[in-house]
């Protein structure tokens, strides 16, 4: 997977990706949330014969944002549950 993103910026095209670590998120409480997630964005500088002449890159914890994401799935489908069970 992560050789696509690679040879993309072999190619100097800019790319960004999503990862989950093995590292387990902690809130702010000390709560074991989940897996850690990052969130990496490579952008490649070319030199004048096109090469690459430097790559920028940055990461971010994105941890907060998919325990979020999960939270608001879980309740999605709780309260689809709910009036589906009170449908019937």
């Amino acid at each position: 997977m992560l050789m696509k993103y690679f040879n993309d910026v072999l190619e100097g095209k800019e790319v960004k990706f999503q990862i989950r670590t093995k590292k387990c998120y902690t809130n702010s409480a000390g709560e074991n949330c989940g897996p850690a997630w990052v969130q990496v964005t490579g952008i490649p500088e070319l030199n004048e014969e096109g090469g690459i002449e430097r790559l920028i890159s940055t990461a971010s914890d994105i941890s907060h944002l998919k325990f979020a994401e999960r939270l608001q799935q879980a309740r999605l489908d709780e309260a689809i549950e709910a009036r589906r069970q009170q449908e019937k």
